[in-house]
C-alpha cells in the first residue's frame, strides 16, 4: 500500500509541475506572483483518523526541496488513510484545487474540497456532488484550458510546413472573426478582419494609433507630432475640454494671462507731463481672462523720468501654476537727449504771467465796452436833437416859401 502511495504522490507531484506557470527568466525583472516548487498531498504516518488510517496533510515544496505544511487533516470527517491522483481536478483559471473526499458511506453524498492557491487556505464550505448514480466513485479529470482560443502563436508561411522569417505573431482571442488583437514584428494591432494599427514603431519613429500620434528622440529631444493616412502632418488638437499642462499650468490660459497682464500695464503712466509724481490703477482682459495693475512714473528732473508697475491676474484661475505665473511686473527710465524743446509747454511763472495780462485785457475790453456804450447813448442823444432841428427847417422853410398859412404862424413856436 505504502508503495502505491509513494507513486501516486509522485503523480502528483508531476501533474502539479506540468499544470504550475514557469518562472521567467528575463533579466533584470521580478516575478510579482509568488511561486512554489509544487504542492505535495502526503499521508502524516505519526496521526491516525478515525477508522485506522493516516491524517492527509497539504504541503507545499520551494524551489530548494523544503517542504511546509500549509494545511492539516484534508478529510477531517474521516476515510481511508490514502490519496489518488484521480482525487482531484485544477482550476487554472481561477487558481483553485478540487480535493474530492473518500466515501463517508451511510447513504452520505460525496463531497470535495476547496483549496484557494492565491490565500492558501480551504474554503469553508464543501461542494457537494450531485446527479451522480448511487455507489458512483467519480474519477476527477481536469478540464484542459482552451488556450489557443485566448492566445494563439501563429507566422506566414510559403510552404505550409516552414515559418518565413521575422514572420512571427501572436493573437489574442482566438483565430478568424474571434481575433481581438495581434501582435507581431511590427507592433500591436486589431484582430479579424479591421486590423487597424494601434503601437508600432517605424525606424526609430513610435507609431500611436491608426494615423497616427507619433513620437521619436532626436538630437537630445523628444519630438512629437501627428500624420495622416497619406503622411502629410496634420494638427494635433486638444478638444471636448481636455487642456493641455506643461509643469501643471494650463498653456491656453497661460497665454490669455500674458494678454491680459499686457493690456492692463498698458493702461498705466510711463511719464508725468504737468507734475512731478504720477500714479494709477489699470485693467486689462484678453481671452476671458482678467487682470489688475497698477503703478507710478516719477519726473526726477527735466531730463529724467523713471516708471514702475505691477499687474496681477484675477485669483480662483484652474492650473494656474504659481504665483510668478500669474503676476508681471516692469519698471524703465526715460532720459531725455539733446536740446530741450517745449512749443506747447509753459512754465507756472509763464502761466502766471500769461493769467495777469489776459485779466488786464479783459479789464481793457471792459472798459472799452462801457465807453462804446456811453458813446452809443449820445450818438442816440445827437441824432435825436437833429431829428428835432430838421423838423424846424422843414417849418421854418414851408414860412419862407409862403406855404403855410395865417393860422399856422400863430402857432409856430421859436426858442
Amino acid at each position: 500500500m505504502k508503495k502505491i502511495t509513494k507513486n501516486l504522490f509522485h503523480t502528483f507531484i508531476a501533474s502539479s509541475i506540468v499544470f504550475s506557470p514557469f518562472t521567467s527568466t528575463k533579466a533584470d525583472t521580478i516575478d510579482t506572483i509568488t511561486r512554489a516548487f509544487s504542492y505535495a498531498v502526503a499521508e502524516d504516518p505519526t496521526k491516525t483518523i478515525s477508522g485506522g488510517g493516516s491524517q492527509i496533510n497539504i504541503y507545499k515544496i520551494d524551489s530548494t526541496g523544503a517542504a511546509s505544511l500549509v494545511v492539516e487533516n484534508l478529510y477531517p470527517d474521516g476515510g481511508p488513510g490514502t490519496f489518488s491522483a484521480d482525487q482531484y481536478a485544477i482550476d487554472s483559471a481561477e487558481g483553485k484545487i478540487y480535493f474530492r473526499e473518500p466515501p463517508r458511506g451511510g447513504g452520505l453524498p460525496l463531497r470535495a474540497r476547496v483549496f484557494d492557491i492565491k490565500t492558501e487556505t480551504l474554503a469553508d464550505d464543501w461542494v457537494t456532488i450531485t446527479g451522480m448514480p448511487d455507489g458512483a466513485m467519480p474519477i476527477f479529470v481536469t478540464m484542459p484550458t482552451a488556450t489557443k482560443d485566448q492566445i494563439n502563436k501563429q507566422c506566414e508561411s510559403d510552404d505550409g510546413t516552414t515559418c518565413n522569417a521575422n514572420s512571427n505573431e501572436i493573437t489574442l482571442g482566438g483565430t478568424g472573426t474571434d481575433e481581438l488583437m495581434k501582435v507581431d514584428a511590427n507592433g500591436i494591432s486589431t484582430g479579424g478582419t479591421s486590423g487597424k494599427s494601434l503601437v508600432k514603431y517605424v525606424g526609430d519613429e513610435l507609431h500611436i494609433g491608426q494615423n497616427s500620434w507619433i513620437t521619436k528622440e532626436e538630437n537630445g529631444r523628444q519630438k512629437v507630432y501627428a500624420k495622416d493616412a497619406a503622411g502629410k502632418p496634420i494638427p494635433i488638437d486638444y478638444t471636448n475640454g481636455t487642456k493641455l499642462l506643461i509643469n501643471g499650468r494650463d498653456v491656453e490660459q497661460s497665454i490669455n494671462n500674458v494678454g491680459a497682464l499686457s493690456a492692463a500695464l498698458t493702461g498705466l503712466p510711463t511719464v508725468p507731463t504737468d507734475t512731478t509724481l504720477a500714479c494709477g490703477l489699470g485693467s486689462g482682459t484678453h481671452g476671458g481672462n482678467f487682470a489688475l495693475s497698477g503703478g507710478c512714473a516719477s519726473k526726477v528732473n527735466d531730463q529724467l523720468s523713471i516708471n514702475y508697475a505691477a499687474s496681477m491676474t484675477i485669483p480662483g484661475q484652474d492650473y494656474a501654476g504659481d504665483f510668478e505665473d500669474t503676476f508681471s511686473a516692469r519698471a524703465g527710465f526715460v532720459w531725455k537727449l539733446g536740446k530741450s524743446v517745449k512749443p506747447t509747454l509753459i512754465s507756472m511763472k509763464e502761466k502766471e504771467k500769461m493769467e495777469e495780462k489776459i485779466y488786464s485785457l479783459e479789464e481793457n475790453n471792459k472798459k472799452i465796452i462801457s465807453q462804446n456804450t456811453d458813446l452809443k447813448q449820445k450818438n442816440q442823444s445827437i441824432i435825436s436833437q437833429n431829428k428835432e432841428l430838421l423838423a424846424r427847417l422843414e417849418r421854418l422853410e414851408k414860412i419862407a416859401l409862403g406855404e403855410s398859412k395865417s393860422k399856422d404862424l400863430a402857432t409856430i413856436k421859436l426858442p
